[in-house]
């Protein structure tokens, strides 16, 4: 089973991921009417970067399969400041407790 991360908005609000899809999957669950397939997702977050913030957000070529755009899209957000990757402290010595 792939290892999740805790991946944190700029606004405080949390989604635990495996990969660049399942944070976007997770992200998708978050909306009220999201579109069906996750490639329009993508296109319009991009499209709210856009609006709201003038910001041409990278989602990846329309060519690319779905993957390659999600990490890109992950990547041009964590690059702009709004997604960060949440980092786990486990104790130094004793039993592995996890800190947060």
């Amino acid at each position: 089973m792939p290892r999740t991360r805790g991946f944190v908005f700029v606004d405080g609000r949390e989604v635990r991921a495996a990969s660049a899809v399942g944070f976007f999957e997770a992200l998708r669950r978050t909306e009220r009417s999201p579109p069906a397939e996750l490639e329009r997702y993508l296109e319009l977050l991009r499209g709210r970067a856009g609006v709201f913030y003038g910001v041409d957000l990278d989602i990846g070529r329309p060519g690319l399969d779905v993957v390659a755009r999600c990490e890109a899209a992950l990547s041009a957000l964590m690059s702009h400041g709004w997604v960060r990757v949440k980092r786990e402290r486990h104790a130094a010595a004793g039993p592995q407790l996890l800190l947060r």
